[in-house]
């Protein structure tokens, strides 16, 4: 998080930080700078209870190489986190000189104490800087800005206007695009209960062209029937999807989700759309299409695969998977393309970090000899270059 309004010799900060939605209790650290370092890690400012929020003040000391940033590290299970401003501490200026020489001189006045200042409260998610710590997209960089004040909409969003913009709602419902051109932000858009599969963001397949910023599309009835976006012709940005079976379920063409944090995907073991069987949980879910574009996302936490090619409406080219931290799943990526239009053309797998918790040890990208797959500049967390795994 950068620290707006911050003094460039601000020594300390002091935060308003607010955990929630962790599906576990997790210890929450906040650290000066880019990286949280061992001793930061171990010195916890809060532990949030699950599913429930609890807020703290803790000051943060600041020191050069901070650069006014501070990175939140959260030790156990994922959560959101908020935080604000509430004020910076600065060293006191130098004491003003002594008057000259008098036949009764005066004592210099004492120097003044430490200043603080009092900026706005600091944007919490969706605060626009298109990133988390690192270059990757975390709670402190997507979602509803913090602050946003949102009116509530019962019942399903229908769209038919075109060109209709939905700022700051709380939808309890889901929202069905019918028009070209709909701009959808700083929302909430929780879903109701489902008896068949159906998504919080729905545009006919692809017919109407949308843009999501700075949202979270969190389903409040878990259920193994929701997704989060399913279509195509979309841009999403700086927006938070979790609490579903797939995040984003793409039926076709041009599609760009950047910045944006997709993670905890819900997993049903008897899951009824599979036969009794495990629920099918992708983060990205890619059935056909062209123009495909993943960039500086955080995507984890799916059951299946963070990115999931089928080729079961289309045949699939031209995926870039570029600047994202990926993890999860049996193997994080898997490039499947059936018996229909054969290999995958132009599949981009560049400058990605993947995490280590994928069920089938060390499997980041798994694809068949006959399909290859640009993997450039890859690596582990450690740093160790990602291999693609053939099967």
């Amino acid at each position: 998080m950068t620290l707006p309004g911050a003094p460039a010799n601000a020594t300390s900060v002091t935060l308003k930080v607010r955990g929630r939605w962790s599906w576990k209790p997790t210890r929450i650290s906040v650290c000066a700078g880019e990286t949280a370092t061992e001793t930061c890690k171990s010195a916890v400012a809060l532990t949030t209870p699950a599913q429930r929020a609890k807020t703290v003040t803790v000051t943060v000391t600041l020191p050069a190489t901070a650069k006014n940033r501070v990175t939140f590290y959260n030790a156990d299970a994922s959560v959101r986190v908020r935080a604000e401003v509430q004020s910076y501490t600065t060293p006191p200026p130098p004491p003003a000189p002594a008057p000259a020489p008098t036949k009764a001189p005066e004592q210099p006045k004492p120097a003044p104490s430490a200043t603080t200042t009092s900026p706005a409260p600091a944007p919490g998610a969706g605060s626009g800087s298109g990133s988390g710590s690192g270059g990757f997209a975390n709670a402190g960089s997507t979602g509803v800005p913090a602050g946003t004040a949102l009116t509530t909409h019962s019942g399903d969003l229908v769209i038919t206007q075109p060109g209709t913009v939905i700022d700051a709602l709380d939808v309890h419902g889901l929202v069905k695009i019918q028009a070209d051109n709909v701009t959808i932000k700083r929302t909430i858009i929780r879903g109701r209960p489902l008896t068949s599969s159906m998504a919080l963001i729905t545009n006919e397949l692809g017919r109407y062209r949308f843009t999501l910023e700075d949202s979270e599309l969190r389903a409040a009835d878990a259920s193994p029937h929701v997704s989060g976006i399913i279509g195509n012709n979309f841009e999403v940005r700086r927006t938070e999807i979790a609490n579903v079976i797939d995040s984003v379920h793409i039926t076709g063409s041009n599609v760009l989700v950047e910045n944006s944090w997709l993670h905890d995907n819900l997993i049903y073991m008897q899951d009824p759309n599979h036969n009794g069987g495990p629920s099918h949980a992708d983060n990205v879910q890619i059935q056909g299409g062209s123009n495909i574009t993943f960039r500086g996302n955080t995507i984890e936490g799916a059951h299946s695969s963070a990115f999931q090619t089928t080729q079961d409406r289309a045949a699939v080219s031209g995926v870039t998977v570029t600047n994202n931290k990926i993890d999860g799943g049996a193997c994080s990526i898997n490039v499947a393309y059936g018996s229909k239009y054969g290999p995958i053309q132009g599949f981009t797998v560049a400058n990605n970090v993947f995490g280590t918790s994928q069920r089938h040890a060390k499997c980041a990208i798994i694809a068949p000899s006959s399909n290859t797959i640009a993997n450039t500049s890859n690596t582990w967390v450690d740093g160790t270059p990602v291999q693609v795994s053939r099967g």
